[in-house]
Order: structure tokens, then C-alpha cells, then sequence
């Protein structure tokens, strides 16, 4: 490249362009948008003669439901394209225009994909977001602490007789897959009986390849040898690293060090093997609990925090090792039962199984979780204005709660209740599932107008659902 062409094609990523057809040809940015139209066609963004199977005009956004409450934005910028899933932003090693995730691909084409980073000299990245080296700098304590998963290499790994212990044998780093659980509607169709429930575990998730304990980001968990010593080296185990119910923070702490002391208060909360993945659900907990013994719940908070520290744990069957227990839902009423029953001994929720389900590693509808929801009301005093697709209306309400404190609520509202907001110092009702430790509702979500109430109410929202160390997952 020319070297006076060098820092006029670094400026691309740092334009802030409007469209190309309004860009006018006396403007310096001239020379730029001459080198942009060398790469892609400016009127239908073919890239070595491959449309997208969607048109994006410069700057335009397009919302993809994801697995969160919130929708991921992807956006073209001028000749290429961003997507605020962690897949695209964990990317690194990689400049933004030579960037994709598997939104990207579903919304504008695979053949398109891969011949625009081609023209970028880079590989598509599979789907999933396979971890590269940089994934290590990611840290454990981002990991989700209620999902199920498993690993490519490890799939590979079953065909192997042994392995050699987590000190010796393991990589810093691994490449993992995972099963990632959907959400479950109570008031939505769908029947939970014959579906496994179990606890959903306040800890860290972890997958064991037969030779160390990995993140579901793919970063290893540096357990002394007395813990690695009891796992086992003929199959593969997912589950989570716990110490006790509401406890996450200073599980997080434990495990991120290098061979602590209390790894010895830790339990392996096993919920299912990998490698035997093509078996059904249960068969699969038919064979942990023959392996290592019958499953149990976690054990009540009073008798786990007990101070057992340097490896003086009382030692099951299984060693370190405890299989979670799963009971069969009768129907709707004994879910919510259960969910109660859970919530009171403060657990997180309640995770379902489907009956014969196989293991699959990715998002599937044969793993829901459920948690609890608490509805309130508050008085609306102002209006934030909308922002892209919502520009010209209202993009979210300001409320006041009966405690004074304030917040803003968006989610929910439909394009007629936005253009046609509820009035200032009408009252609303929301919705969410936690606090922050000020008492601020997290995540709420608009219902409506709360037309039989004329004050705001709070909710009771127990000690265990304020300022929850975790982030939604």
C-alpha cells in the first residue's frame, strides 16, 4: 500500500459516516469512501460478487433476540458490521471490520460472511465463538453459574483410556462448548410434567476434560491435587464448583487462586457427563449415581458454612464429588411448589431437564431455567427520549418508587405505548427479578397502567434477591 494511502485507510474504523449516497464528493472524506467502494459495492454491499441476503444501509441497526431479556443491536458501519453479543466483543485478536458471530451470519448470509472477511484476510469464526489463546486474559468469575456444557476436545477425549492428573496434564486454556438453558414461561404453554427439576446452584460453572477443571469461558481452575486426585479419568463431568447457597462471591474468590486452602470446602456439583451425551438424560444420571453415589440437594447453609477448610471435608462417595439431585415435575402447581421451596432455603431457582433428552452443546429448549418474579408499581415524573429504531418516541420511562428512589423502564412497552406514553404521574406496574444493593429493581419490564392503584408500592423482595453478586445471565 502506498504509504500516504496508510493512515487514510486506518481512518475508516473511525469515521462516524452517514449514509454513502449522502455523502457529497467535495467532502475530504472523499478519498476514504474512493478506497471504501474498492471492497464493497457501495449501492448493494456485495463483496466479490456476494450480496447479504439482508441490506443494511450505513449506520442502519437491526435487533436479533438473544438469550438475555435485551435484544443484540447489529449495526452496518460503512464497510462492515458490529453485534453487541460477547461473541463479536470477545474477539480481540481481531480488528471490528474483521469481525462476525453467528447473528451476523444468520441475518446476512454464511456465503456473504465468509467472502467479506476473506477480502479482509481472515477466516470466518466458527459458530458458538470458539476461544482462541486470548480467552485466558478473560476472567473465571464471568462465568454463568447455572449452565450445562461440555467441550469439543473433550468429546475427542472419551475415546481415550485415562488422563493425566489437573496439575500435569492440563492446558491453560481449552476450548469449550456449551449448554446453555432458555428460559421458562409460567404462564406460557408449555407442560413441565415428566421434566426433571433440580436446585439452580449459586456457584461457578465448571467442566472437568479428564485432566483439569475449565471455565465455560475456556480458563482453567487451578484446584490443588488432593481435589483433581478424586475426579475421575475415564469420562468427562459438567456441574459447578460450590461452596454454599448465596455464597458466589466468595466461591469466585476460592477458585481463581492457585491451589487455596479451602478448595477443601468446595463440592463438585455434578448435573451431567459429556462424554456419554449421546445417552439419554437418564441414563446419563443413572451413571453418576452408580459411579458416585446417590444424588443430593446442597446442603442447608448453616451446616455448609461450617469453617472445614484445608481438605478437612467430610468425604461422600464420590470424594469431592456430589451429584445433584433431580425430582420429577408433576405439573405446574408442583414447579411453583418447588421453585418456593427453593427460594425459601435461598437458592437461585429451579433448572429443568426434558425427559430423554440428548446432550447438545449450544442454546437449547431442552434446558430451562426459572426464577422468580416480583411486580410492583411506581409514578412515572419524566420521559427518556427514544434512540434509533425508537427515535421520535419514547424510549424509556423515568419512575419514582414508594421509597423515592428512581429508575428507568422501557422494556415491554410496544411501539403504540411508546409513541402514546403513559402521563406524567400516572401509576405503572413492573416487573423484575432482583435489586441492587440500593433497593433499585434490576432489569424491570413495563406492564402497563396500573388503572385500580393510586400510589406506588414496593415489593418485599427477600435479603437473597438484593444486590446479587451476579449479573443477569
Amino acid at each position: 500500500m502506498h504509504r500516504l494511502a496508510r493512515p487514510i485507510a486506518a481512518s475508516l474504523r473511525s469515521f462516524p459516516s452517514p449514509p454513502i449516497a449522502r455523502i457529497p464528493t467535495q467532502q475530504p472524506r472523499s478519498i476514504p469512501l474512493l478506497l471504501h467502494r474498492l471492497f464493497m459495492d457501495p449501492t448493494t454491499a456485495a463483496v466479490s460478487g456476494v450480496k447479504p441476503n439482508v441490506l443494511l444501509e450505513d449506520q442502519d441497526q437491526h435487533f436479533m433476540q438473544g438469550s438475555g431479556s435485551k435484544p443484540y443491536v447489529l449495526k452496518r458501519v460503512e464497510d462492515h458490521y458490529t453485534c453487541t453479543c460477547p461473541a463479536w466483543a470477545f474477539q480481540k485478536g481481531n480488528p471490528p471490520d474483521s469481525r462476525s458471530c453467528k447473528h451476523l451470519k444468520e441475518l446476512l448470509g454464511e456465503a456473504y460472511e465468509i467472502a467479506r472477511l476473506a477480502a479482509k484476510g481472515v477466516d470466518l469464526p466458527p459458530t458458538g465463538g470458539k476461544k482462541k489463546a486470548a480467552s485466558k486474559k478473560r476472567k473465571a468469575a464471568a462465568d454463568d453459574g447455572a449452565a450445562e456444557g461440555g467441550s469439543k476436545k473433550a468429546k475427542k477425549a472419551k475415546k481415550d483410556d485415562g488422563g493425566e492428573d489437573g496439575e500435569e496434564g492440563a492446558n491453560d486454556t481449552e476450548q469449550v462448548d456449551v449448554l446453555l438453558a432458555n428460559k421458562f414461561d409460567l404462564e406460557g404453554k408449555l407442560d413441565p410434567k415428566g421434566w426433571w427439576m433440580s436446585e439452580k446452584l449459586d456457584g461457578i460453572r465448571v467442566y472437568w476434560n479428564k485432566q483439569g477443571l475449565y471455565s465455560r469461558l475456556g480458563n482453567r481452575f487451578h484446584a490443588p491435587k488432593s481435589f483433581t486426585d478424586q475426579l475421575p479419568k475415564e469420562c468427562t463431568l459438567d456441574g459447578e464448583l460450590f461452596l454454599r447457597r448465596n455464597a458466589f462471591s466468595e466461591t469466585s474468590s476460592i477458585v481463581r487462586s492457585h491451589s487455596s486452602d479451602k478448595w477443601g470446602d468446595i463440592t463438585f456439583m455434578v448435573f451431567d457427563v459429556p462424554s456419554r451425551g449421546e445417552h439419554s438424560f437418564e441414563a446419563r444420571i443413572e451413571y453418576l449415581r452408580k459411579r458416585f453415589g446417590a444424588p443430593k440437594a446442597p446442603a442447608p447453609a448453616a451446616d455448609a458454612a461450617v469453617g472445614k477448610g484445608k481438605g478437612k471435608k467430610q468425604v461422600e462417595v464420590g470424594g469431592c464429588i456430589q451429584v445433584v439431585k433431580h425430582i420429577q415435575c408433576k405439573d405446574k402447581a408442583h414447579l411453583e411448589e418447588f421453585l418456593r421451596e427453593v427460594e425459601s432455603k435461598g437458592g437461585e431457582g429451579v433448572m429443568l431437564r426434558k425427559p430423554g433428552s440428548t446432550y447438545e452443546p449450544c442454546r437449547s429448549s431442552t434446558l430451562l431455567k426459572l426464577k422468580s418474579w416480583f411486580d410492583a408499581e411506581a409514578v412515572v415524573y419524566d420521559y427518556e427520549p427514544g434512540k434509533n429504531k425508537h427515535k421520535g418516541v419514547v424510549g424509556s420511562l423515568k419512575c419514582k418508587m414508594e421509597s423515592g428512589k428512581t429508575f428507568k423502564v422501557g422494556s415491554g412497552m410496544s411501539d403504540a405505548q411508546r409513541a402514546n406514553p403513559p402521563k406524567i404521574g400516572a401509576i405503572i406496574n413492573y416487573r423484575f427479578q432482583e435489586t441492587t444493593k440500593d433497593g433499585v429493581p434490576r432489569f424491570p419490564t413495563f406492564r402497563g397502567e396500573a388503572v385500580d392503584k393510586q400510589e406506588p408500592k414496593d415489593a418485599v423482595v427477600p435479603e437473597h434477591r438484593r444486590g446479587a453478586a451476579k449479573g443477569e445471565e
